[in-house]
């Protein structure tokens, strides 16, 4: 895996993962982990993941793909088992879309916002979605997920 610019996408390079819309599933011995996307509508997408771990709750997560002025952000907001929020109230992760091709995005934050993993998308030629955050030194996966597609909107 190499390291990936840190420069935002503009223009008509910012393109939104409309494939992304749906509800994907990955199920493993422990782990069962749903994703739920929104098709995209006033330059925008929405998305909750929820992971269960052992039968109960581990995390949640809200997401929000949208165009800030000529580029594309996902905006992260992470939630426990009791829905307290990992961040503080007004307060969410924001990554700039720097690679988007057909079946394919990353985000990455912002070098100024100090140092934070980026998040890859992509389609499998199996038509699944794998999900890895990504450490950014050196760079390896430290969440790494495998969704398969159960519905489309």
């Amino acid at each position: 895996m190499s390291d990936y610019p840190a420069v935002p996408l503009r223009g008509e390079q910012a393109q939104m993962p409309d494939w992304l819309a749906g509800a994907w599933l990955e199920t493993g011995d422990t782990r069962r982990c749903d994703e739920l996307w929104t098709r995209c509508a006033g330059d925008n997408m929405a998305g909750v993941f929820k992971w269960m771990q052992d039968g109960a709750p581990r995390m949640y997560e809200f997401m929000v793909i949208e165009h800030s002025g000529d580029g594309i952000q996902l905006h992260l907001k992470h939630f426990g088992p009791d829905l307290v929020g990992y961040e503080e109230k007004d307060v969410s992760e924001v990554l700039d879309l720097v690679l988007c091709e057909e079946g394919r995005f990353i985000c990455k934050r912002r070098p100024e916002l100090g140092e934070s993993p980026w998040i890859e998308y992509r389609l499998t030629d199996q038509g699944n979605l794998v999900v890895d955050v990504v450490n950014s030194d050196p760079p390896s996966p430290f969440l790494h997920f495998e969704f398969e597609r159960v519905s489309t909107p």
